[in-house]
């Protein structure tokens, strides 16, 4: 959905440099320019990129990659990403890998995890896996969690948002209050 389209028939794309809505599997994204590619099956989101999660999350960005080659629905941006769920805010430096038919992203680069409760994890390359209707959170890179009474670190972290429990495995370090 947008206000101009150019279609370059002779090259298979088609371009807007216009604010776009586009209906996305479960989600509804808006940015404000477009460029499609009929011949491999790829679109560019341009310029300021927000995702909204039918799950309810929210996902702001910018120049998303947007890839249907051999039915993968796979979004990709190297620009630095938020991602916003009921109970946490997520930031990453690096951006994002998000594969629609898995319900899996992967946020690239230094991560910042900051929960409702107050609670903290600084790590790296988080995993949040939204199969099963869930929200799991996973790094296999060092992971720095505190809270107002412990700061702990470990090698590796898995967190249920759901359940709110968190393990942090591997040369784990901590000091409570």
């Amino acid at each position: 959905n947008t206000e101009s389209l150019i279609v370059l028939s002779n090259k298979g794309q088609i371009k807007s440099n216009r604010e776009v809505t586009y209906l996305g599997e479960n989600a509804i994204i808006h940015a404000q320019g477009m460029e499609m590619s009929n011949n491999d099956d790829t679109m560019s989101l341009e310029g300021d990129v927000i995702i909204k999660q039918d799950l309810g999350g929210v996902i702001e960005t910018r120049n998303l990659l947007i890839s249907h080659t051999n039915g993968e629905k796979y979004y990709q941006s190297k620009e630095r990403t938020i991602y916003r769920s009921k109970d946490s805010t997520i930031s990453a430096e690096m951006g994002m890998n998000l594969d629609m038919n898995e319900n899996l992203m992967k946020l690239l680069g230094k991560v910042e995890v900051l929960n409702n409760s107050g609670s903290t994890m600084n790590s790296y390359n988080l995993f949040v896996d939204q199969s099963n209707g869930g929200e799991v959170y996973k790094s296999n890179d060092p992971t720095h969690y505190q809270t107002q009474v412990s700061d702990i670190k470990a090698k590796r972290m898995h967190y249920d948002a759901k359940t709110k429990k968190v393990e942090l495995m591997g040369g784990v370090l901590g000091v409570y209050k």
